[in-house]
């Protein structure tokens, strides 16, 4: 899109040009940090990366970032996660409190 080396894109994800390749061969995921930083470094939206991308599998499955359906699936597991960790923060658990004998 931009017309950058593989090993370029690499050193803007802050990886080594091994490791995108592997990326982009679907050999290894990508992180959605890594996908958000994707979408700067070619200036478009997540949803258009991942859409190209899902057209892109569609042509050749061995090539694009992370299938559309695998993507979905990503973003609903973070925001469970994120929803989880929301409502842990500030969680306390209640001390235990003396067993009281109770007399028959």
């Amino acid at each position: 899109m931009r017309n950058l080396k593989q090993e370029q894109v690499a050193d803007e994800l802050g990886m080594s040009a091994g490791n995108y390749g592997k990326i982009e061969r679907g050999d290894i995921s990508i992180t959605i940090s890594q996908l958000e930083r994707l979408a700067e470094i070619f200036n478009i939206t997540l949803a258009e990366l991942v859409i190209d991308s899902q057209k892109q599998s569609e042509k050749s499955p061995a090539y694009g970032y992370v299938p559309y359906s695998e993507f979905q699936a990503l973003v609903h597991d973070f925001r469970s996660l994120v929803s989880d960790v929301d409502m842990l923060k500030g969680y306390v658990l209640p001390k235990k409190k003396a067993a009281s004998k109770v007399k028959p």
